[in-house]
């Protein structure tokens, strides 16, 4: 008796497990419009690979070169278009972006109907020189929260990447591997799974 008991929870829990954690992966393409140098850019994807990765997202990142007048080839095959997340990092915000959000400096836009997100380089180069961080680390940042933003994450105004407004102490969170807490890490393997679940 005791032993159907047991096989009766792992019945329960194995196919919670595989819906959050089995086969699931998301594919991240990066269209870099601004030209950026691979030492930023590169460090900024592995650490936003890794801080999803700790939160249990495997994710598949393609780096795609579409600042000069040719495209070049991405660094990964993408599987076809709508089945994987656009995220476009551009040399700066555009005007009717800055004004709808006033003062603030914006770091990025995500579009959660698309999946598309962008990225601004021109606010992640002034956030490090104010905040004495590494473009790329600041970068990062920028990518995990709008990213978020796709996964079904708001803002949050007390702490964590999802601010509004990212902090130093935000940064070197990311920096050091700690970008969500336990109750983001929930919402985000959920809204991987719906987001690879929309897109196939």
């Amino acid at each position: 008796m005791r032993y159907y008991w047991i096989i009766l929870a792992l019945a329960w829990i194995a196919p919670a497990r595989a819906s959050l954690s089995g086969n699931e992966r998301l594919t991240i393409a990066v269209f870099d419009y601004a030209g950026m140098p691979g030492a930023t850019l590169r460090p900024a994807v592995e650490t936003a690979r890794r801080s999803f990765h700790a939160a249990g997202i495997d994710t598949v990142w393609s780096i795609c070169d579409f600042s000069g007048v040719v495209p070049r080839e991405c660094t990964a095959p993408l599987p076809p278009s709508g089945q994987y997340v656009e995220m476009l990092v551009v040399p700066r915000i555009a005007a009717a972006i800055q004004s709808a959000a006033g003062a603030r400096d914006v770091g990025g836009l995500a579009l959660s109907n698309r999946p598309r997100a962008y990225a601004f380089y021109s606010t992640a180069q002034s956030t490090a020189a104010l905040d004495l961080r590494p473009a790329s680390l600041v970068l990062a940042c920028i990518l995990i929260h709008e990213i978020g933003h796709l996964l079904g994450l708001s803002h949050r105004l007390n702490h964590g990447i999802m601010r509004p407004n990212l902090s130093a102490r935000e940064m070197d969170n990311v920096a050091s591997g700690r970008a969500f807490d336990a109750w983001e890490m929930k919402r985000l393997r959920a809204g991987a799974v719906n987001l690879s679940i929309t897109n196939r």
